[in-house]
């Protein structure tokens, strides 16, 4: 893919983030505005790529244009899966680059730096103290990396639209459960306190 050319003359991407954006570019509003600024403003050797049908448009790029005059490496693009899916046996724009998957409303504080093949806990069971459910809004893995296809193969096995989380946070959970500890999975599970939820205010 030419955005991720490292040979491209004003190539400088450190980090890797992709997002996917499936409602309309109207609807692109306020929340996510600020997650994409936190991103440029943590991150300002990164790139970004939204996948998604509705900001590759011009409407789209009326959106992205302030962060790209800020600096911030952007684009979207619509889906190319034949691209995504040749000569890898899984799809995803993280699987085939690897790099910084986000949900599109998380606000960074900090720099990802030092993080590698990484996700983390939603909640944790106090009477165990063992994770007991993990958060996909933030996944951060090399390319090609064996957990991500686990995810993928889980996700186009089981997709079931019609319970919450049954996709996302639970799908990870129930992969993690099956791979944990075995050959070729390094990975580190991060606590709550890495991805905290909370409300902001706004003036």
């Amino acid at each position: 893919m030419e955005f991720f050319n490292p040979n491209s003359s004003d190539f400088s991407c450190k980090f890797r983030f992709f997002m996917t954006w499936i409602s309309s570019a109207e609807s692109f509003g306020d929340r996510e505005l600020l997650a994409m600024n936190s991103l440029s403003k943590a991150h300002p050797s990164g790139s970004l790529i939204v996948a998604s049908n509705s900001l590759d448009s011009r409407s789209g790029m009326q959106i992205l244009r302030p962060f790209l005059e800020k600096g911030l490496k952007v684009t979207a693009i619509s889906p190319d899966f034949n691209y995504l899916f040749k000569k890898t046996p899984a799809q995803g724009l993280s699987y085939r680059f690897g790099g910084i998957y986000l949900d599109t409303d998380i606000i960074i504080l900090k720099s990802f730096s030092g993080l590698k093949n990484a996700i983390g806990a939603q909640t944790i069971d106090l009477d165990i103290g063992k994770r007991s459910k993990l958060n996909n809004a933030v996944m951060i893995f090399d390319e090609g990396h064996p957990l991500l296809y686990k995810f993928i193969q889980d996700f186009a096995l089981t997709l079931d639209g019609n319970k919450w989380g049954h996709n996302g946070p639970y799908m990870v959970s129930r992969v993690v459960s099956r791979v944990a500890g075995r050959p070729g999975y390094n990975f580190t599970v991060l606590p709550p306190i890495a991805f905290l939820s909370g409300e902001l205010e706004q003036d």
